[in-house]
């Protein structure tokens, strides 16, 4: 769960890596039932991007990895960012769950 000023240091910590790999960062926010949607692509290299939004729950983050290439295109970026997130928030913040599962 983030409180709103983890919220905000997770957004920079994000633009920052984007930013440190010169990736695209896509904003998106949406309205939903009277708060704003965090909605955000970072994009770096054809159909392969990772998803960070708060769909389900204002103070929930949840961050994918899309890629129609092969998983070996976003795994060290995803790994890079999934340790600075757990190292800035610490292991209990951060859940990896890996979809389809093996």
């Amino acid at each position: 769960m983030a409180s709103p000023d983890q919220a905000s240091v997770l957004l920079r910590e994000l633009n920052q890596f984007a930013e440190s790999h010169r990736f695209r960062v896509v904003p998106g926010d949406l309205p939903k039932q009277g708060r704003v949607i965090a909605n955000i692509s970072i994009q770096f290299g054809g159909d392969t991007f990772f998803h960070i939004d708060n769909f389900i729950a204002e103070n929930k983050y949840y961050l994918d990895a899309y890629s129609d290439d092969e998983p070996a295109a976003c795994r060290a970026p995803w790994n890079e960012l999934v340790t600075r997130l757990s190292e800035r928030f610490g292991p209990d913040h951060v859940q990896v769950v890996k979809h389809p599962p093996d």
